[in-house]
């Protein structure tokens, strides 16, 4: 089956999708890291009210939540987060950080798109 092609302009935001990773430093002690895994153009969503309720009977706060939906992509996980546009935040400009908290893999069945639900940190 040939895959459809979605619309590329709708894709108008660059993401960088990261990943935890462990690195041991020269003197053999491990610390987690994040590193970027990949970087690709997404496009930004408000969260429709199927999905603002949802979430808010999970108790989080849809205020602070976005829908990003990409080119179907497989490997895509919740431990995982996002980072897209910058911010203040005392008074030091800051990357976005999102945590994400959903993935929906190939959300229309048909191998074009898919849709990662996330919220933005408050710290950072």
């Amino acid at each position: 089956m040939a895959q459809k092609l979605t619309n590329p302009k709708k894709y108008n935001r660059r993401i960088r999708i990261q990943s935890k990773q462990v690195i041991t430093d020269n003197e053999g002690i491990s610390k987690s890291v994040w590193a970027d895994w990949m970087t690709l153009w997404a496009a930004r969503k408000p969260l429709t009210s199927r999905w603002r309720e949802t979430f808010q009977a999970d108790g989080l706060n849809v205020d602070k939540m976005l829908q990003l939906e990409i080119r179907f992509r497989t490997g895509i996980t919740a431990d995982m987060r996002i980072i897209h546009g910058k911010k203040m935040l005392d008074g030091q400009e800051t990357d976005r950080i999102y945590d994400i908290k959903a993935v929906l893999d190939d959300i229309h069945g048909d191998g074009t798109e898919t849709w990662i639900m996330v919220m933005e940190r408050e710290d950072g």
